[in-house]
């Protein structure tokens, strides 16, 4: 969509996710790495915004984004064998170990990403 491909090829519309900019992620994996209690590295933790959203809304969301005018072709792919249809996680853990919380939404998120590509279709 960034490229402004006249068609992009999408698979199943339906699946929920749970997007984490990466920034977010790195934050919490250096609060971890330079804490001196050894029990945080020992438990298990989501590190996620605990919020859904379809494969389908995060595809509407870039094409705003991006003024997209092409085509989405859904259900260009096979089904993925097994397919976790919703997987949206708990962070509260994460947030009371680490003292650790996303500072970035979705659109947040998605907007510096885009930047990031435009940038880099510059070069």
């Amino acid at each position: 969509m960034v490229n402004k491909e006249q068609k992009i090829n999408m698979g199943d519309k339906e699946p929920i996710r749970d997007f984490i900019y990466i920034d977010d992620l790195v934050d919490a994996y250096i609060i971890a790495a330079e804490s001196n209690d050894d029990n945080i590295l020992a438990k298990p933790m989501n590190l996620s915004t605990g919020v859904g959203v379809s494969i389908e809304e995060l595809v509407r969301r870039i094409q705003n984004m991006t003024n997209y005018t092409g085509t989405v072709n859904w259900g260009s792919f096979p089904p993925r064998p097994c397919e976790i249809w919703s997987l949206v996680m708990k962070n509260e853990k994460a947030k009371s170990l680490l003292n650790w919380k996303p500072k970035y939404d979705l659109n947040q998120g998605l907007q510096k990403t885009i930047e990031w590509w435009q940038q880099s279709r510059k070069k």
